[in-house]
C-alpha cells in the first residue's frame, strides 16, 4: 500500500512538473526575428526616407513588444490568482515571477526600440 501512495505521489510531481515545464516554455514564446531584410537597411541608411522607413521598423517592433510585455503581465496575474492545492503556492509564485521577468524584459526592448526610432527620425529630419 505504501508503494502504491509514493507512486502515485511520484507520478503526480512528474506530471506536475511537466505541466508546468510547458507552461514556462509558453511564457517564453515569442517571435522576434528580425526580417532578413533590415540588416542591409541599417547598413546602407543615408537619406530621409531610409531613415523613415527604419524608425517606422522600430516603432513597430516597440508595440510587439510592449504587447508580449502586457500579455506577460496578465500570466503573471493569473499565476498569482492560482491556488490549487496541487502544485502548491510556492510553484505558483515562481511562475508568476518568471512572466514578471519576461514581461519586464519585454518592456525593456520596446523602449529601446522606441529611442532607436527616434534617433532615425532624427537622422531623418537632418538628412537630404
Amino acid at each position: 500500500m505504501t508503494t502504491n501512495f509514493f507512486r502515485r505521489s511520484s507520478t503526480s510531481a512528474l506530471i506536475a512538473l511537466a505541466g508546468a515545464a510547458m507552461v514556462l516554455a509558453g511564457c517564453a514564446a515569442q517571435d522576434s526575428t528580425a526580417p532578413v531584410s533590415v540588416e542591409p537597411k541599417i547598413a546602407n541608411a543615408s537619406n530621409r526616407v531610409d531613415h523613415e522607413d527604419l524608425a517606422s521598423w522600430y516603432e513597430g517592433q516597440a508595440a510587439v513588444n510592449a504587447a508580449a510585455a502586457k500579455r506577460h503581465q496578465g500570466y503573471a496575474a493569473t499565476y498569482r490568482k492560482n491556488t490549487s492545492p496541487s502544485a502548491g503556492p510556492d510553484v505558483h509564485l515562481a511562475l508568476a515571477l518568471h512572466c514578471e521577468n519576461l514581461a519586464r524584459t519585454y518592456q525593456q526592448a520596446a523602449d529601446q526600440n522606441l529611442a532607436l526610432a527616434k534617433v532615425h527620425r532624427e537622422l531623418a529630419a537632418q538628412a537630404k
